[in-house]
């Protein structure tokens, strides 16, 4: 998105490297601990909602002025090459859980984090809904890019409304909000290896805190060399909207497994609506993301790197896991 406002939005080079300088900064963030990184955190969170409530307002504004880019229709228009993005829908409900794995460093977590989850869920929905119509509004949706979407809509309310500080405005929010999510995540699934460490199916070294800051670096680190590696091996041969797409479906698919897991059991434990609404939304999301965008230069090329991907990822946590029942049992013996 930088990038787009910069004129360099279709540099491979530049964005690559762009995203990668980035991601090492939250990655160094967390590192220094919560008393650090949840400024990014809370910096990230507020530009996303004044972003989110800013556009929503010039949306508004230019439909009340100029009326509708786009002819607004309730019914959804059916699109095998858009099938891919329902799926993102609901990787954009994902992220509470990350509550329970921050259980320990929460302010009175039963109380908070209930709260937390529904009013975050109606923010989401609410977000994603008027923003939706508000981008509608200001453009029509075959001008609007997956990548830089945002940006261009900031651009063009600047535009319509004949004011030069919208854009730029909006386009610092924007990477503000990015970053900090960015950086609440990296903290989040850092403490799922350390804990997996303390439990002696990762090696011992990942559950040491860092003797100054009390963070499990090692945990951290290795993150971000495995998101180094998928950034560029999937950028690899693909345009720039192919990889984003490509590492937008390899998450979603390894990040919904467990959630299989996770509503089978609320299942077994007589929670049948919500498990069977939550096994169903997640089964969908799996399957779709499996269908390629249109845009793809090779089917089977983006198919073997995604399904790649995730076998890489999937078979790496059995070989840790096997290796871990093997040390158990030879210690016991």
């Amino acid at each position: 998105m930088a990038g787009y406002a910069l004129g360099l939005s279709e540099v491979k080079i530049y964005v690559v490297s762009a995203s990668l300088l980035i991601l090492w900064l939250a990655l160094l963030t967390n590192i220094f601990g919560l008393s650090i990184a949840k400024w990014t955190n809370n910096a990230g969170a507020l530009a996303t909602y004044t972003f989110g409530i800013l556009l929503i307002v010039l949306g508004f504004t230019v439909w009340m002025r100029s009326g509708s880019a786009t002819p607004i229709r309730l019914a959804p228009h059916w699109d095998m090459d858009k099938v891919n993005f329902w799926s993102q829908i609901a990787f954009a409900f994902g992220g509470l859980e990350l509550g329970a794995i921050l259980g320990g460093e929460i302010r009175n977590p039963a109380r908070n984090v209930p709260r937390a989850a529904w009013i975050s869920g109606a923010a989401i929905a609410a977000f994603y809904i008027l923003g939706t119509l508000s981008l509608l509004v200001l453009m029509p949706p075959d001008r609007i890019s997956i990548l830089t979407g945002l940006v261009q809509a900031s651009t063009e309310a600047g535009a319509r409304l004949h004011s030069a500080y919208v854009a730029p405005a909006m386009i610092v929010l924007i990477l503000i909000g990015v970053s900090g999510q960015l950086c609440a995540w990296i903290g989040g699934t850092a403490r799922i290896p350390f804990v997996i460490g303390i439990d002696h199916y990762f090696p011992p070294a990942f559950a040491r805190l860092h003797p100054r800051w009390g963070t499990p670096h090692l945990a951290i680190l290795t993150q971000g060399i495995a998101c180094t590696f998928f950034v560029v091996a999937l950028q690899a041969g693909e345009s720039l909207r192919v990889g984003y797409q490509l590492l937008v479906d390899m998450t979603v698919i390894v990040y919904f497994i467990p959630f299989l897991y996770m509503f089978a059991a609320a299942w077994k434990y007589g929670r049948k609506w919500s498990a069977a609404m939550g096994l169903t939304v997640t089964v969908i999301s799996i399957v779709v993301s499996l269908i390629p965008p249109g845009d793809a230069r090779s089917l089977w090329l983006f198919e073997g790197k995604l399904l790649a991907g995730c076998a890489i990822l999937v078979a790496s946590a059995r070989v840790m896991f096997k290796f871990a029942l093997r040390r158990s049992h030879t210690l016991t013996k």
